[in-house]
């Protein structure tokens, strides 16, 4: 009686370590086939700048309301630039896509070693 339940145990272990593998291959797949999204982990806050750059290099003498509005436009020239180069959101997901790789791998790793050992307790 002893040996049958060890091997039905085995054998429930087998089927839980695979689902366990190919739940996060499933979802990876959804992920990189634009289905779904990624686990938000990372994440960035856009913060306005509400301080003007100052800088102490001379500048020819431009009446203030002028140089204000030239340094402003200057700043969003730009920040437009650097968004068109590397969009915000591009560090976060590349970040969150990293991080879901690693877990998915712990989750395989994991799985494997369940079902290995379901292996070794149905062999019996």
């Amino acid at each position: 009686m002893e040996l049958n339940l060890t091997k039905i145990f085995g054998w429930i272990l087998i089927f839980a370590g695979l689902a366990i593998i190919i739940w996060p291959l499933y979802f990876s797949y959804n992920i990189f086939q634009g289905q779904s999204k990624t686990p938000d982990i990372f994440g960035i806050e856009e913060k306005a700048i509400t301080a003007p750059i100052t800088s102490d290099k001379k500048v020819p003498v431009i009446p203030s309301g002028l140089q204000e509005d030239f340094q402003k436009e200057m700043e969003g020239m730009i920040g437009d630039q650097f968004k068109e180069l590397l969009p915000v959101d591009a560090l976060p997901e590349l970040l969150n896509l990293v991080a879901w790789s690693i877990i998915a791998g712990l989750f395989i790793f994991g799985g494997f070693q369940i079902s290995n050992l379901g292996v070794k307790l149905a062999k019996k």
